[in-house]
C-alpha cells in the first residue's frame, strides 16, 4: 500500500536528518576544542535538520496515531461512541491542520528573500518544514479519516 511506502519514506528521511544533527554537531565540537577552528555555518545547517526531522517526524507520529492525548471520556463508553468520538477528533484534527497550511504557505512565500546569517539558507525553507509537516499530517488524518470503519456495531 502506498500509504505504508509513504511511512517508510518518512521514516528514512527523519533518520538522515538526525544524522546530519550528530554529525554536524559532531565535528563542530572537534573543530572547535581540537583544532580551535570553530565551524561558521554547523550551528545553523544543525539547527535546520532539526527542524525538518520534527515536522517529518510528525507525519509517521500521526499515522502511528501515536500523539500525546489525553484521555478523558472513560473507555466504558462502547465501540461505538469512541469510534465517533476518533472521527470527530481526527476532523478536527484534520481542519486544524489544513487551517494552519493555508496561512503557513503564505508566510513561506513571504520570507522568500531573507536569508539565515551564517549559512545564507533562505528563511523559506526553514518555515516550510512547517507547512510539509502539516501537509504529511493532514494526509495522514485523512487516510484515517476516511479508512472504512464500522460505527454501526
Amino acid at each position: 500500500m502506498i500509504v505504508n511506502q509513504i511511512i517508510r519514506l518518512e521514516k528514512a528521511v527523519s533518520m538522515a536528518l538526525l544524522m546530519v544533527v550528530v554529525v554536524t554537531l559532531s565535528a563542530q565540537v572537534i573543530a572547535r576544542y581540537v583544532f580551535a577552528a570553530p565551524i561558521s555555518w554547523s550551528e545553523e545547517v544543525a539547527r535546520l535538520a532539526l527542524i525538518w526531522l520534527t515536522f517529518v517526524a510528525s507525519g509517521f507520529v500521526t499515522a502511528d496515531r501515536k500523539q500525546i492525548t489525553v484521555d478523558l471520556i472513560p473507555r466504558r463508553l462502547g465501540s461505538r461512541v469512541i469510534a465517533i468520538l476518533d472521527r470527530i477528533a481526527g476532523s478536527i484534527v484534520l481542519l486544524s491542520c489544513l487551517m494552519l497550511l493555508v496561512g503557513g504557505f503564505r508566510f513561506v512565500w513571504r520570507v522568500w528573500p531573507v536569508s539565515s546569517p551564517g549559512a545564507g539558507i533562505s528563511m523559506s525553507l526553514w518555515y516550510a518544514a512547517a507547512s510539509f509537516g502539516l501537509a504529511l499530517m493532514s494526509f495522514h488524518a485523512a487516510v484515517e479519516l476516511f479508512k472504512k470503519q464500522d460505527i454501526t456495531s
